[in-house]
């Protein structure tokens, strides 16, 4: 169902193809209209939602979260070879919004202190934090 789930949403790119499960040709935008539906689900309250929900919450790998502090954040980083992504959902103080943010980096530790400065600079402006 996930192939058709993409397709109704406009996804094609995101479309996994029969030969791998890895799909290579993602882009920033493609990855906020997944989680604005994803967001949708959660709203559903069902028994998947709420499991899904904890799933994305309570990930040992939250990159956001290093420049995120007291919110929750549903999301899921993803790398390569030489790329590094993470999106989600952040339920700030005084907005709940989407963050993506895909970079050509390698996921060093440099590259995951620069992810939590741009997440906190994007949510110091989006939740209207001081």
């Amino acid at each position: 169902g996930y192939n058709q789930m993409v397709e109704q949403l406009g996804i094609e790119k995101l479309k996994q193809p029969n030969h791998s499960i890895w799909v290579h040709d993602v882009r920033v935008d493609d990855f906020v209209m997944i989680w604005k539906s994803i967001y949708d689900y959660f709203q559903t309250e069902t028994e998947g939602a709420k499991a899904f929900y904890d799933s994305t919450t309570n990930c040992k790998w939250n990159f956001f979260g290093q420049g995120i502090k007291k919110c929750t954040i549903a999301q899921k980083y993803g790398w390569a070879d030489k790329s590094f992504s993470d999106a989600g959902i952040v339920y700030g103080e005084n907005e709940t919004y989407i963050l993506a943010i895909f970079t050509d980096a390698e996921g060093n530790a440099t590259d995951k202190k620069m992810y939590g400065a741009v997440a906190a600079e994007v949510h110091r402006l989006m939740d209207r934090v001081d």
